[in-house]
């Protein structure tokens, strides 16, 4: 799939994208260079490319060699091929972790489960049972409605709704328990303590550590066993030690400099998803997810296209080429890239980003572009 994003000087930029075939890259010499590409990238060994990993610098090694042979220069920090950024990988519970509910201690991962997301340190404070911590005055039901102030009180939550075996119930945007967590801690709650229904059939949650959901600075606890009304009241306190694991991932910056004053932004991500820990729809021990198309095609037209583009007489651009890392685990690599750039983006007029290109819908014959909302031009002129 084709991104494009931007909109100075669109008329040359529009040709550039229409003339792609033209540069020569579906040559079959290029065609072999491309399967090369992919499958090295995709390759057992390279475990997937999960950001931070071994074998994400293994990719990106190859990568740098690849820039070098089509005689690109070094455009990261400091005139550096890499750009490195720190991420956390995971967040966990430490064994030390310690939860008493009325003077009685429990026992980790036995008694209780610990959200990634929650904050460590001494905790204490009074529970007030808040039914399924919903606020919806607009459909007519609020659980804060009677629970006076909660500031320094740990709530006790009901997961699910008064309808959780229906899917298109009312309360079915506020059932999610990161809206739950969102709505307790406005309340200016000192904790949180979810527990399930009287007589549930819900699952154990999948407290799976996600950058997509905010960490929060206070407790967030599950019990596996334990009558929500019961705790009304109660003392709970404890003290929430986390183990958190810092990575960093690296993206690929290179460009190819005529001495034009604008610059043309070429970019792939070449991360995926690992042995599949997260972000993977497989179930099942963790496996090798080779990311042939997603997104070893994407960064293997980038490649190749560096290739091409030093032989044409496509000079009235300078073209900058990053493989992007950390795409699969939030866009990190390029979330940070755009904070923290490496050339000068005033001087950018567009970025065309390749991903998943390596399959075709052979019954439409057609090829995906997004992103043509960031230009009030493209799609008039993708469609001439």
């Amino acid at each position: 799939m084709l991104y494009i994003c931007g909109m100075k000087h669109i008329r040359f930029i529009i040709l550039l994208v229409l003339v792609f075939p033209a540069l020569n890259i579906f040559a079959q010499a290029r065609l072999d260079r491309f399967k090369t590409h992919i499958k090295f990238l995709a390759d057992d060994k390279l475990r997937g490319r999960d950001t931070g990993s071994e074998g994400e610098e293994m990719a990106a090694a190859y990568i740098i060699e690849e820039f070098k042979a089509a005689r690109l220069q070094a455009a990261g920090p400091d005139g550096q091929w890499r750009q490195p950024f720190e991420f956390v990988a995971s967040r966990r519970a430490g064994d030390d972790c310690a939860l008493n509910i009325a003077g009685k201690s429990l026992k980790l991962n036995t008694d209780y489960l610990v959200f990634p997301e929650t904050g460590d340190g001494a905790f204490s404070g009074d529970a007030v049972f808040v039914g399924y911590g919903i606020q919806a005055p607009h459909i007519g039901h609020d659980d804060y409605k009677s629970a006076g102030d909660l500031k320094g009180k740990i709530v006790v939550i009901e997961r699910g709704s008064p309808e959780s075996d229906n899917p298109h119930s009312k309360y079915a945007e506020f059932a999610p328990l990161a809206v739950k967590i969102e709505t307790a801690v406005k309340q200016g709650v000192a904790g949180i303590v979810f527990v399930n229904p009287n007589k549930s059939e819900l699952d154990e949650p999948k407290l799976s550590f996600s950058r997509r959901l905010s960490r929060e600075s206070i407790p967030i606890l599950w019990l596996r066993e334990g009558k929500a009304a019961a705790l009304n009241g109660k003392v709970i306190s404890g003290n929430l030690r986390l183990q958190i694991d810092r990575r960093t991932g690296h993206n690929v910056v290179a460009k190819m400099d005529h001495g034009a004053p604008y610059t043309i932004v070429i970019g792939a991500h070449f991360d995926h998803l690992g042995m599949g820990t997260e972000g993977s729809l497989y179930r099942g021990e963790p496996a090798v997810h080779n990311g042939a198309d997603d997104n070893a095609s994407g960064t293997a037209m980038l490649i190749e296209l560096a290739h091409s583009l030093n032989d044409q007489p496509y000079k009235r651009f300078n073209y900058v080429f990053i493989a992007f890392s950390g795409e699969e685990r939030g866009l990190l690599g390029s979330n940070y890239f755009c904070k923290n750039p490496s050339i000068d983006l005033d001087k950018v007029s567009c970025m065309i980003n390749f991903d998943m290109v390596g399959r075709l819908d052979k019954t439409k014959n057609t090829l995906g572009i997004n992103g043509v909302g960031t230009s009030p031009f493209w799609k008039e002129s993708l469609a001439k």
